[in-house]
């Protein structure tokens, strides 16, 4: 026999984490950017190293920012899948056929599915 099981577990909003993140880089960029201005003034030579950091910082924000959308983004196919599982679809379905028997299309739709089934490999 085979066993199989689901592990499942709470976790927190990755867009909530994800923000955080994001203020933080935030955070450190101003920090740099007011160092930077003072390297300036003082022409220093590790003016290339600041600007290169906060390049690096800009680019960490951005792929954040990515990360945020396609959370968004998951978040709003979620909510459109759990709409159509409020939905009934029995009356639906119960006139789609009641229309292709009236049309008389209904019965050649369902050798040709059980044809379908017969052709079909077993699994």
């Amino acid at each position: 026999g085979e066993i199989r099981f689901n592990l499942m577990a709470v976790i927190g909003d990755r867009r909530k984490m994800l923000s955080e993140q994001i203020i933080s880089v935030d955070r450190d960029i101003s920090r740099l950017m007011a160092e930077l201005e003072k390297l300036q003034l003082g022409e220093s030579k590790n003016l290339g190293d600041v600007e290169s950091r906060i390049a690096g910082l800009n680019n960490e924000r951005a792929e954040l920012e990515h990360l945020v959308d396609l959370e968004n983004g998951k978040f709003a196919r979620y909510q459109f899948d759990n709409s159509l599982r409020k939905l009934n679809f029995i009356p639906f379905v119960y006139q789609l056929v009641r229309a292709m028997a009236e049309k008389g299309v209904l019965e050649p739709a369902v050798e040709k599915a059980k044809e379908k089934a017969k052709n079909r490999p077993r699994q």
